[in-house]
């Protein structure tokens, strides 16, 4: 009965003792669920756990935007008041190259009381923002 249903679609075969070298162990879904449009509907809302937990998921999947997907993570992180969450979220997305993602960095470890740490932020920030209104906020 489970061999018929392999051969139809209806369940994928997998074998968790022999991951794959590149890519998950297990094989990808089919059927793609719209991550990122479910955070955006959460975060319109009003539900911004539940947006923190769906851009989790859509930077687990992502292609290419992951630091956008994480500063997004951060800002609904400091909504649901995670503020620990939210450091690690911006941390990931200026590591991920998202310049922006230094603004919810500062505020988040000012929040958590590291301001030796947001001093700090605030200078690369400034630096890599200078001329933008972002980046004299940040120098401020």
């Amino acid at each position: 009965a489970l061999a018929a249903d392999v051969a139809v679609g209806i369940l994928l075969e997998a074998d968790p003792s022999r991951p794959a070298l590149n890519g998950p162990s297990w094989p990808l879904s089919p059927r793609q669920v719209p991550y990122m449009e479910l955070a955006a509907r959460a975060e319109a809302q009003q539900k911004p756990f539940d947006a923190w937990l769906l851009y989790g998921k859509a930077a687990e999947v992502a292609k290419g935007a992951a630091g956008e997907l994480f500063r997004l993570r951060a800002l609904a992180a400091m909504a649901s008041h995670l503020e620990t969450c939210a450091v690690a979220d911006a941390s990931k997305g200026v590591e991920f190259g998202d310049v922006l993602s230094y603004s919810i960095l500062v505020q988040s470890l000012e929040a958590v009381g590291r301001r030796s740490e947001a001093v700090a932020a605030a200078g690369e920030g400034a630096k890599l923002l200078k001329g933008s209104p972002l980046g004299t906020t940040l120098e401020e």
